[in-house]
């Protein structure tokens, strides 16, 4: 990746021993110097992850959640011209497509829950709030 956290590497459990806080709970975000709309978020336990943002949004380090790229001054031109900012609309389209594509491909894979009353839900609702955070990092 290229980007070295600022947290030590430690084991999940040397993070919890000593305490560990990051301003995401487990992680922290860190902008991508070299492209407004990437970050890095780096783990309790040091090592880093590249995510992007989505959707006409651009990464903000000062609150380190992804806004519109009209609201982060260093970064209002990203997009470029209107017509930029509809074609992205259009690749958003596609990104809610696929979406729901991997939706319905996880309801079909705990259709039974393992036999289980009520997972089945449980299941289905923990992996719509992963796969979101995912898409949308500033939550949903």
């Amino acid at each position: 990746l290229g980007f070295r956290c600022p947290n030590p590497k430690l084991t999940q459990e040397e993070a919890v021993l000593h305490r560990i806080h990051l301003r995401f709970g487990d992680h922290d975000r860190h902008a991508d110097s070299s492209d407004c709309r990437y970050f890095f978020m780096c783990l309790v336990t040091g090592q880093p992850r590249r995510a992007g943002c989505g959707r006409g949004k651009v990464f903000d380090r000062a609150t380190g959640i992804c806004r519109l790229a009209k609201d982060v001054p260093e970064c209002s031109d990203y997009y470029g011209s209107a017509q930029a900012q509809t074609s992205g609309a259009s690749q958003g389209q596609a990104t809610d497509a696929r979406i729901l594509r991997i939706q319905e491909d996880i309801s079909r894979q705990f259709q039974t829950g393992g036999g289980i009353p009520g997972r089945t839900s449980q299941l289905l609702t923990r992996g719509k709030r992963e796969l979101y955070e995912f898409a949308d990092p500033e939550g949903f």
